[in-house]
């Protein structure tokens, strides 16, 4: 992968090996005619290595450009001078993540059960000069629900709740580093991920069909700090980089800690005899209030809105072709998916208000 600055002035690149080997195995033992017991387990091992090159524009050596492991020589009593155009670091990650649902099944169109899962993410680097590392991501994931057909199969009911367990949650925000705008990985070292889901399906009649999904999550941050190479501007004018810790676990998930989604919609099926059949669908989809920066900042927040689609496809009576016309966004709403907060307020280093 290459890049170049803005105006030209150096050239970047990287050469990422990323190796992953895993084996896994899952059994599922009937106890009862009514107790079902699921167990498996998977081991992960990840090996990453990662090598940053960098020069002046034009291919000319870059003196100035120091990296990990960066080799250097002395131009004069405390001048040193980076001895090469590149750095490479290398990690390796190992993780066994075992896997337990028990189920119990008390009639035919009923079902109860919980589970245990352990979550991995591997780890890797960031593609900044310090060439960062972030660790792998485990989550502990609880979960307990029922899953339900009712009304002789005329309606579907299914619940669930569930607790993520989080440690090293590995977050891609986007930052001011000394007034320059990053996109970084960093770790949250402990979180919790709360959630309950529903879903409903029902047959109002033999052509048409209603469905609802409902979400709830509350989340928070446990234990959560950063560490960032800040630059300071020392009485005499002169510059320095120095590290600094910043305690975050007061900031809260993306929604204010909490957030609600919803789906909505309804599908009608028309026979059309020997021209085939007519299957029509329109959905709402209901997206929470959101803040699209790691520390809420009041000019990334993006107000909830409501998306409709429409779909009705004509299935031919040779049961081959079908078309289809459809719309999305139906109701023409302006929102914001992703964003990166680059004012001019003191976040990491200080202000630029260049940035504006």
């Amino acid at each position: 992968v290459k890049c170049a600055q803005i105006f030209g002035s150096r050239n970047q690149a990287y050469d990422v090996i990323n190796e992953n080997e895993a084996v896994f195995a899952e059994l599922t033992y009937s106890l009862t005619d009514q107790w079902d017991l699921t167990v498996g387990a998977r081991y992960t091992s990840d090996d990453r290595d990662f090598t940053r090159i960098q020069t002046l524009f034009g291919g000319a050596f870059d003196p100035f450009y120091f990296c990990p492991g960066m080799p250097t020589v002395e131009l004069a009593p405390g001048v040193p001078a980076a001895a090469s155009d590149r750095c490479r670091q290398t990690v390796s990650y190992s993780k066994t993540t075992p896997r337990v649902i028990v189920s119990y099944q008390p009639s035919s169109d009923l079902m109860l059960y919980g589970s245990y899962s352990l979550g991995y993410s591997s780890g890797g680097f960031n593609q900044d000069v310090r060439m960062r590392a972030y660790l792998p991501e485990t989550a502990d994931n609880y979960e307990f629900g029922f899953k339900s057909d009712l009304m002789d199969g005329r309606l579907r009911l299914n619940a669930t709740v569930f607790s993520n367990q989080y440690e090293n949650q590995q977050l891609t925000v986007g930052r001011l580093v000394n007034g320059q705008p990053t996109a970084d990985l960093i770790n949250a070292q402990q979180a919790t991920l709360n959630g309950v889901e529903l879903e409903v399906l029902g047959r109002l009649t033999d052509q048409l069909t209603v469905t609802l999904s409902l979400g709830y999550l509350d989340g928070e941050y446990d234990e959560f700090t950063v560490i960032d190479n800040v630059t300071v501007v020392a009485e005499d004018g002169s510059l320095s980089s120095v590290e600094t810790e910043r305690d975050l676990s007061y900031i809260e998930f993306g929604n204010k800690g909490k957030n609600l989604s919803m789906d909505v919609g309804l599908l009608h099926n028309m026979n059309l005899a020997g021209a085939g059949e007519l299957v029509s669908s329109i959905g709402a989809t209901f997206k929470d209030d959101r803040y699209y920066t790691l520390e809420n900042t009041p000019s990334s927040f993006q107000p909830s809105y409501w998306l409709v689609d429409g779909r009705i496809t004509w299935f031919l009576s040779n049961g081959q072709s079908s078309l289809s016309l459809w719309g999305n966004n139906l109701t023409d709403e302006d929102y914001v998916t992703t964003m990166i907060d680059q004012a001019g307020t003191i976040q990491i280093g200080g202000t630029d208000p260049s940035l504006g």
